[in-house]
Formats: C-alpha cells, structure tokens, sequence
C-alpha cells in the first residue's frame, strides 16, 4: 500500500498536469497497475469517524492537586499536575473570548480537547504557497566569490524542491547578513528582490538570478569586512509550471531545461543528493562555509551511511582428540 504523498503526487501529476501514465510511472517509480488504481479512485474526500476520548475528572481530587502542588513535591510531579490542571481549566473556558485572545486556532484548541474534530485529516496535501532555503555558515564569510557560491548552493537546492512538486516562481528573494553575537564587528543585513520574465524551476536560472541579487548589494568594506553568518533564497506566490504564463519577451527555453534538469535529478536520486551540481555552487567535499552537523543524531534509518556496523572476532575453535 501506497503512503499519502505518492497518491498525492500521483493525482497531482495526472489530474492537475495532465501527464501520461507512463511518465507518471518513470519518474515515481511505482507501477502501471497501482497508477490505474489511484487513478480511478477519483480525489473523493477521506472521511472517518473520530473517537472521543474519556475526559480526565478532576473533581473529587481538585483540592488535594492544589496542596500537592503548593507543597514540595518532585519537579516531574509538580510539572504533571500543573499539567493537568492547565489541560482541564482551558478545557472548561468559553470559547468566545479566546476566540478573541487567540484567534481561530485558540477556539479550535477548546473544542478539541472536548472531543470535537475541527480540521479533518486532509489525503491530498495542498500545494504551498512559498519556499525557503537558508542555512547558517559554519565560518564567517568575507569574500564575495564565497558568499556567490553558497546561494548558488541554495539555488540548486531550491530548483530541486520546487521541480519535485511541479512548481515554478517568478522572482526570487536574496538575503545575507552578519551575526549580532559577534560583538565589536560591523553589522550588515541585505536583502533584495530578483524578477524572472516568467516561472521557472530551473536550477542555472535560480543561481544567476542569486548571483545577481549577491552583485546588486555586494559592498566592500575595506580593512575591516563585514563577516556574514548567514544566507539565504526565499520563494512566494509559487504557481504549477504548466499552467504558468509564458512571456512574450525574454522568453526561456523550457524545452531545453526539462530533459537537462531530469537528467541532473535522476543523477542524485541514483548516486545521492549533491553528486552531480552546477560548477558555480561548488564541491560539496569542499564548502568550508557549510553547516556543520557534528551533534545530530545518527540517521539509522534514513542513511545507510549512518548504520552502525558490529564488529566480531573470529573465535577460534579447539580441536579436541580422544584419549586412547
């Protein structure tokens, strides 16, 4: 049985984009028969009957929660019944005048803890709106050439993220800017706004276009430069590439850039994310700035690289001889 995502993906490449199944196959890698099935299936809505859970009745023990809580009791005891007591007295408020405090979400809050479903589970996920990469810098950056290769690392990061959804954008937000903890250095923040003629999730377009943004705002600042930490693209008003409009001027060449980005996907899915990337962001191995992740938790079940191998000694057996 198929997750969520890929029927999502499945119904979204042909109900909203129109590709053959066989396309749909290939670039998903799932069968014809389970295509077929989805397919037909339809987009119906998911629905399902939800279960009220029994309410904690704190009554009877109401005031001896309170002396538990006034004397001194263990931290982990004194934080579970706050705990409680919090869930039943949010639980019991009128949802109007949180309505008010907290809008919406804070009413839905109420209702929920009474056992009333307010958001049904959603099967197909809705297309977003915008995207985001950024990434703090591991050392400081002081050169131009650096700071051009790190957002067309992001660049080529963001292209992936929006052609694996069939999205495209128009324009693209460029920011850099130094770190306020380090003290006694010259503080700069940049970010400017970079237009495309038309939508594209293409990854050498995404990188000129950063690299431009970078070229716009770029200042030298003599013996004492500005160290950045941090860099970044952010997307909005994302739209479906094929129901984008084409310009009339400036118009780029998507017949040319579809079979190259395939190409260039279908590369790091096989050998790993960032095997193949254009020159301009740089050699993985090689990108002193990157973010360094020395305290994360080992990914056992996502890396291969990351499973953790036993080694064992070969025991030797002893022959043993009768006696005569």
């Amino acid at each position: 049985m198929k997750g969520v995502d890929t029927i999502a993906r499945i119904r979204r490449e042909f109900f909203t984009r129109g590709r053959a199944i066989k396309d749909i196959v290939r670039d998903l890698h799932v069968s014809r028969n389970t295509v077929r099935k989805v397919i037909r299936s339809g987009a119906t809505a998911f629905a399902y009957e939800r279960e009220v859970q029994p309410l904690p009745k704190l009554g009877p023990w109401r005031d001896d929660l309170d002396r538990m809580l006034t004397t001194n009791t263990g931290k982990f005891a004194r934080e579970r019944l706050t705990l409680i007591r919090i869930y039943e007295a949010l639980r019991d408020l009128d949802p109007r005048p949180i309505r008010k405090a907290l809008s919406v979400v804070g009413e839905r809050m109420i209702h929920e803890l009474r056992g009333l479903s307010c958001l049904p589970l959603e099967l197909v996920p809705a297309q977003r709106k915008g995207c985001a990469v950024t990434r703090s810098f591991s050392n400081r950056i002081t050169e131009r050439a650096v700071l051009e290769e790190a957002v067309s690392a992001h660049a080529t990061r963001l292209g992936e993220k929006l052609r694996r959804d069939g999205l495209g954008t128009d324009q693209v937000t460029v920011f850099y800017h130094t770190s306020e903890h380090d003290r006694g250095d010259p503080m700069r923040s940049v970010s400017t706004v970079v237009s495309l003629p038309e939508a594209t999730n293409d990854t050498l377009t995404l990188i000129k276009a950063a690299c431009l943004g970078v070229a716009k705002t770029w200042r030298d600042q003599g013996h004492l430069p500005w160290r950045y930490s941090k860099a970044g693209i952010v997307t909005t008003d994302l739209l479906p590439l094929e129901a984008s409009t084409r310009a009339l001027i400036g118009q780029l060449d998507r017949e040319r850039s579809a079979p190259l980005m395939a190409a260039l996907d279908a590369c790091n899915t096989r050998f790993g994310r960032g095997s193949v990337v254009p020159a301009r962001a740089g050699l993985t191995a090689k990108r002193n700035w990157a973010t360094k992740f020395e305290m994360r938790t080992p990914r056992y079940t996502t890396s291969l690289n990351e499973i953790p191998y036993l080694h064992a000694s070969a025991v030797t057996s002893t022959e043993w001889h009768p006696r005569n």
